[in-house]
């Protein structure tokens, strides 16, 4: 009966060692995994390249247009999870000897939540048409007008400095007075450096 119960209590000590070191270490990692989590601070700037359409709905035009995308973004990290982003953005088709393009520029705030963000910025739009005709070229720009703008995209690559992120983006320039929209829709990648 005696060894029995030395038995036991030799097996229960073991036991009870064996769980809290387990526990001790499954302290520490946690501890480290703290450690390196990947913050963003400072500087962040990035460019996107993705393809969509253009769609125009109003007086002088009607119509959805595929079209190749070109961003650039620069901000500053407020905290690891917000930033106040500077956005540029290019769409533009070229078919027949004739380019359509729609510039933005905007400003606004980027949250994220883990591997997910969304922006959102207000700012100008310009859409302009060129036709080489040969002999000439013909353009036109129009009047830089209010527009805004709205993203969401997920890091599949994020390391302490740099992260790689698949993007959708929407945004409007209001032409006329508002009478005329030119909206812009992309399916992006896009390379950040923090």
């Amino acid at each position: 009966m005696l060894n029995k119960t030395r038995t036991l209590t030799a097996l229960g000590t073991t036991l009870f060692l064996a769980l809290a070191g387990a526990g001790y270490a499954s302290a520490q990692e946690r501890v480290v995994v703290v450690e390196d989590e990947e913050e963003r601070d400072g500087l962040a700037i990035g460019v996107e390249l993705g393809g969509g359409h253009m769609e125009c709905e109003g007086t002088g035009c009607d119509g959805v247009t595929e079209a190749g995308e070109l961003g650039l973004n620069v901000g500053v990290m407020l905290t690891p999870n917000l930033a106040i982003m500077a956005d540029g953005w290019l769409m533009g088709h070229t078919e027949d000897r004739l380019t359509l393009t729609h510039a933005m520029a905007t400003i606004g705030p980027q949250l994220w939540i883990g591997p997910f963000w969304v922006r959102g910025g207000v700012g100008v739009a310009r859409a302009s048409f060129n036709y080489d005709a040969g002999i000439i070229d013909i353009g036109d720009k129009t009047e830089t007008v209010p527009a805004a703008m709205a993203a969401l995209g997920v890091e599949v690559i994020s390391t302490e400095d740099f992260a790689l992120d698949v993007r959708l983006r929407g945004g409007t320039g209001f032409f006329n007075d508002g009478d005329t929209e030119v909206r812009n829709l992309s399916l992006g990648v896009g390379a950040n450096w923090y």
